[in-house]
């Protein structure tokens, strides 16, 4: 007897693109820039938004996702989520940012530990990953790679 089983095509669906700044469309080299970014992609959001940007080997944005999205107090997610569109789309790395809609840009445990995970199944993948951006609505702010954690 035979059974009959699945075949399966992995791809990366663009879903519309947006206008980026000109200032937002040059090489990430440092957290200020990134910062910029995931302040502007999230600044309207109610909820709190995480965001994969992928980067190009230049450091250019090359696009990003929303890989996931909570309520007004958090939102979570897994490494395998966060890689999945960056392994399909060939990226060289990523950055992850996310706002905190309460205004404090202090890191969760949830935050640190999604920022590990990132951390070493980026390096599993050969995917850098260059920072973790949390942005608030008064711009406030807070840099993983800047307090040493990237």
């Amino acid at each position: 007897m035979s059974y009959r089983i699945p075949r399966y095509k992995c791809k990366l669906v663009r879903d519309g693109s947006v206008a980026i700044r000109e200032d937002l469309h040059k090489p990430i080299t440092g957290a200020e820039q990134a910062i910029k970014l995931f302040k502007w992609l999230t600044d309207e959001s109610p909820i709190e938004l995480l965001m994969v940007a992928y980067l190009d080997a230049k450091g250019v944005v090359s696009g990003f996702e929303t890989v996931s999205q909570g309520g007004r107090v958090g939102c979570s997610t897994t490494a395998a989520e966060i890689f999945r569109g960056a392994i399909l789309h060939n990226a060289y790395a990523i950055i992850l940012g996310h706002n905190h809609t309460s205004g404090d840009p202090k890191p969760s445990g949830e935050d640190l530990e999604v920022t590990r995970a990132a951390r070493v199944a980026g390096k599993a993948l050969g995917i850098g990953l260059l920072d973790h951006i949390i942005v608030t609505r008064t711009n406030a702010h807070y840099s993983f790679l800047e307090e040493g954690f990237c």
